[in-house]
């Protein structure tokens, strides 16, 4: 009897597949001259079932096969980007360039993580809050409600950002800090503690 590998036989799909967890579907969208896939689970995982349907991605490099890690609903990870670990992008969230979701991070609703960001930790990018350049979540962070975090800011801790709120150049916000509002935090400023600005 022939060995699965052995010449003459074709690989089984449980042998293609071995460990992964999704694969492309046929349904696209096209995003800046990039075609995106809709994925499909192909086992269950955390709260994704064999069958459900997810977002959408351009390649595997852009959501690990590893971890519990998924692109839900619309959202659209592209470019150089990935999402790895038990991170979580959905709604209508891109994220994109060369940026990283990990660890049990969530990027949703219409957030925009992109340039070389990094969303880790158990932080959340939420409302159409932007994450950007080098900047870096991390921790119980939060950003939302239209937010910008852009150059090397990094926010960590349980600091929040929600609002217009402008965090940039090197500025640290950390602890319990709270910026709300239209505040800018920029340069080397750094919040931190129980404050809110």
């Amino acid at each position: 009897m022939q060995q699965p590998g052995e010449k003459g036989l074709e690989p089984t799909i449980l042998e293609v597949n071995e460990g992964k967890k999704y694969k492309l579907t046929e349904e696209t969208i096209e995003i800046a001259g990039i075609t995106l896939y809709r994925i499909q689970a192909i086992r269950d995982f955390g709260d994704v079932y064999a069958g459900d349907l997810g977002g959408f991605i351009a390649d595997e490099n852009n959501l690990s096969h590893e971890g519990e890690c998924w692109v839900y609903d619309f959202a659209q990870v592209y470019q150089n980007a990935v999402v790895l670990d038990d991170a979580r992008v959905t709604g209508r969230a891109r994220v994109y360039g060369h940026a990283k979701v990990c660890e049990r991070a969530s990027v949703n609703h219409d957030a925009v993580v992109r340039g070389r960001a990094r969303i880790c930790g158990n932080s959340v990018v939420t409302r159409n809050a932007q994450v950007s350049g080098n900047a870096c979540t991390a921790d119980y962070a939060l950003v939302g409600t239209n937010a910008k975090v852009h150059g090397s800011a990094r926010i960590y801790e349980f600091a929040q950002a929600r609002g217009n709120v402008i965090v940039s150049g090197h500025a640290k916000l950390y602890g319990f800090a709270q910026v709300v509002g239209n505040a800018k935090i920029s340069g080397y400023a750094e919040v931190s503690g129980y404050t809110s600005y």
